[in-house]
């Protein structure tokens, strides 16, 4: 059943892809790509990096608090290994790659591991959510009669109560799987949290900066602030598990969000900007992963 479930989301992927580009114009495709502005490519390799090395750091700091700095690089290693199967497999299977590192690694126990993946992603979802939803009424809200000027108001309430439901129902989720309260505590202390919550803060604005300049390289003139709107619309919709790891949904809803007021970018380079995401926004970190994989193998081999 698994199987048949993996290769329909294979299928939809496949033949959502396929309509994108039969929907594009690529003579100027190809005429947007032989103007591509390399040095933003390059800046953009600098800022994915970066940002991996942030996202291992608040890992680092959930699992090992105050040694988080003299483990960044083994922490670095987890991370990247672990990005590898959940680039082609349901994020799951990442998760649970990472989970079994970490305790392999550093010796963290299984239920301790769940809390920091629960946390990871309670973190993102709160940053993310009230940026979507504000993306969405920016981006839509002349279509849907939104008044914006409420819209700030409505961000700051779904923060307060997404936090308390992520407390509430992280705090159960961890207890029904064994997890103790020492460990929760561990994870979720307010200097651990407060830290992690900052490298939050730093990772994701290193992503939008990326996207930014997939977008400055294809060439088209956009704001940092339209970008921070579209990417959380465009990560959370991947997230609907219709297709193979988001590939597909991610990229239709970065087009749809690209072309529309205030941003206005046209078909071709909103595509363009979304099959960056794919090729050097997910590949890099891919390619990192197997660069510490196979340095792993050797150290192990010696």
């Amino acid at each position: 059943m698994k199987r048949l479930s993996t290769a329909l989301k294979a299928a939809v992927s496949i033949a959502i892809l396929l309509l994108l580009f039969r929907k594009a114009d690529l003579t100027q495709g190809v005429h947007y790509l032989s103007q591509l502005r390399y040095s933003f490519v390059l800046l953009s390799l600098v800022l994915i990096v970066s940002g991996q090395i942030a996202r291992a750091h608040r890992l680092a700091v959930m699992v090992l608090g105050r040694s988080a700095g003299k483990n960044l690089w083994r922490m670095l290693s987890v991370q990247m290994v672990s990005f590898l199967p959940g680039v082609i497999s349901p994020a799951k299977v990442g998760e649970a790659a990472k989970i079994y590192m970490l305790q392999k690694q550093f010796d963290v126990p299984v239920p301790r591991g769940l809390v920091c993946f629960v946390g990871e992603r309670v973190l993102d979802l709160l940053l993310l959510g009230p940026l979507a939803a504000l993306g969405l009424a920016v981006l839509f809200g002349s279509d849907l009669a939104i008044d914006l000027r409420l819209t700030w108001a409505y961000a700051i309430i779904l923060v307060i109560l997404a936090g308390a439901a992520a407390l509430a129902g992280g705090f159960v989720w961890a207890r029904r799987r064994g997890t103790s309260v020492r460990d929760l505590w561990q994870t979720v202390s307010p200097q651990r949290i407060i830290e992690a919550g900052a490298l939050t803060l730093v990772y994701w604005t290193v992503v939008f900066l990326e996207v930014w300049c997939f977008c400055r390289a294809s060439p088209f003139d956009a704001r940092i602030w339209h970008v921070a709107l579209v990417v959380p619309v465009a990560l959370l919709s991947s997230m609907i598990p219709i297709s193979l790891s988001g590939f597909g949904l991610r990229e239709a809803a970065f087009i749809l969000l690209l072309q529309r007021p205030p941003i206005g970018m046209d078909y071709e380079r909103a595509l363009l900007v979304s099959l960056m995401y794919i090729v050097v926004g997910l590949g890099i970190p891919a390619l990192m992963g197997v660069l510490f994989w196979l340095g792993g193998k050797e150290r192990a081999a010696s």
